[in-house]
């Protein structure tokens, strides 16, 4: 037989909380450990709402939203608890006007933990995901969107940076044999590292590499 041990711990500052899933294998001659998880989020709330966002080493899974007791993914992959008015079979919200004024707490909530820590506003497109799974989470990613504009959220050859400092190489030949120190010296903008999502960074009004920086790069060069 096994048994699972389940356990959490708080920072001291109370914006980082760590999960410890234990499974013990057990036998005549007591309990023996054989596997241990560990799990940190980054906390923060607006309101009576609260996001956690798990910080993995590689892009998280969608998270589930939590009524205190787990309802259902709708397509981020950060967690929101509130205390939300549920329909009688647990599956789905109300659409109520306290469960409307919750859905717009979410955004702040995830902005000010962008704002507050490098590690979460470096990984803040991964977290968002890709569309909710229902019209009713769309406004969140929306206003998600429109203050991630404001800050250093995507990865460049260079480091983060806001999206109006960004260019994908796009489809213009000449921009695959542009250095990225070169564009950034003839027009202060850099390259979107590879790894970043072009859909999202579409939605976040970054631009590809185009005439007007070829033209500055050259005439850069010509100096």
């Amino acid at each position: 037989p096994s048994s699972v041990v389940m356990s959490a711990s708080v920072s001291p500052n109370g914006v980082r909380t760590t999960t410890c899933c234990q499974q013990y294998h057990e036998d005549k001659e007591g309990a023996t450990l054989a596997s241990e998880k560990k799990t940190s989020f980054e906390v923060k709330s607006h309101e009576d709402v609260v996001v956690a966002l798990p910080l993995l080493p590689d892009a998280p899974p969608s998270q589930r939203v939590f009524a205190f007791l787990p309802v259902r993914s709708v397509g981020f992959r950060f967690a929101v608890q509130a205390p939300f008015h549920l329909t009688a079979s647990r599956a789905d919200l109300h659409r109520s006007p306290e469960n409307l004024r919750r859905r717009n707490a979410v955004a702040p909530a995830f902005i000010k933990a962008c704002q507050e820590s490098f590690e979460v506003a470096s990984r803040a497109l991964e977290y968002l995901g890709t569309e909710p799974a229902e019209p009713f989470w769309m406004p969140v990613r929306q206003h998600i969107l429109e203050e991630l504009r404001n800050l250093a959220c995507v990865a460049t050859e260079s480091g983060q940076a806001v999206p109006d400092q960004c260019l994908l190489r796009g489809s213009l030949p000449a921009a695959q044999w542009i250095p990225n120190d070169l564009l950034q010296e003839a027009s202060g903008l850099s390259f979107v590292d590879k790894s970043a999502g072009i859909d999202t960074l579409h939605e976040l009004g970054v631009r590809e590499f185009g005439h007007e920086e070829l033209v500055a790069c050259i005439q850069y060069c010509n100096c």
